[in-house]
């Protein structure tokens, strides 16, 4: 009976010790090794020694007033993503295919069309200096916000001799991209000269204006070897 009192009161001897251990000492160096570090790091937001990071203040666009969403303008318009052309605003305009010296001229004519508003109009697309040439993919690009892309046909360049020349065009109408591709058979020899290759119909669709650009042109020989050509561009405003 003596040896369980015993226990009992070695048991509570101890949890007093402990307890008071860390009443009277721990706790007010831990208070004082705190108020140390705060001394020491004027520099530290509060509450960041205490194990929680400081909240980051939000940031706030330049010429955006505070409270408005980020990527608005002042006018309640969405911010354009970067990188993206707007056609008729003051936008990038598309670069015409580029050649070395001497190269063969692909072009526009004629290089600038008024047209009304809903009218059709047609663009003829040129070459000067072909040499032996079998077939030639083009790609022109166009404001889609002001024309409508309503037909292509084949010029009579590559077809001067009697041979069938086949045409093949992709558009993408929503971005304002052709691909287009005339081709002679095969086996049969390339034509040299200068003359007319395509011939492109558009609708004026709204006011605005729109530049038709040649950028990327190559002529291909009878053995499906490529030389580069310069492109060109021609200017449509619409009224």
């Amino acid at each position: 009976m003596n040896e369980y009192k015993n226990t009992i009161l070695a048991i509570v001897l101890s949890l007093i010790v402990v307890v008071g251990w860390e009443y009277f000492f721990a706790r007010p160096q831990l208070q004082q090794q705190t108020q140390q570090q705060q001394q020491a790091q004027p520099g530290v937001p509060q509450g960041a020694i205490n194990g929680r990071p400081p909240q980051a203040a939000p940031t706030q666009q330049p010429g955006v007033p505070q409270g408005q969403p980020q990527g608005a303008t002042t006018q309640g318009q969405p911010a354009q993503p970067q990188g993206a052309v707007m056609h008729g605003q003051n936008s990038a305009q598309p670069m015409p295919a580029s050649a070395p010296m001497g190269s063969p001229i692909v072009s526009f004519d004629p290089a600038t069309v008024d047209p009304a508003v809903g009218s059709t109009f047609t663009v003829n697309i040129n070459l000067a200096g072909g040499q032996n040439v079998s077939s030639v993919p083009l790609q022109i690009m166009y404001n889609p916000r002001v024309l409508h892309l309503v037909n292509v046909s084949n010029g009579t360049l590559l077809s001067q001799d009697g041979q069938a020349v086949s045409l093949v065009n992709r558009d993408d109408s929503m971005a304002g991209i052709l691909q287009v591709t005339a081709s002679r058979p095969p086996g049969v020899s390339g034509i040299s000269g200068d003359g007319l290759l395509y011939t492109l119909t558009f609708q004026a669709s709204a006011p605005g204006q729109s530049t038709l650009a040649i950028n990327r042109a190559t002529l291909s020989n009878p053995s499906m070897q490529a030389t580069p050509a310069t492109g060109s561009q021609a200017i449509v405003t619409v009224h």
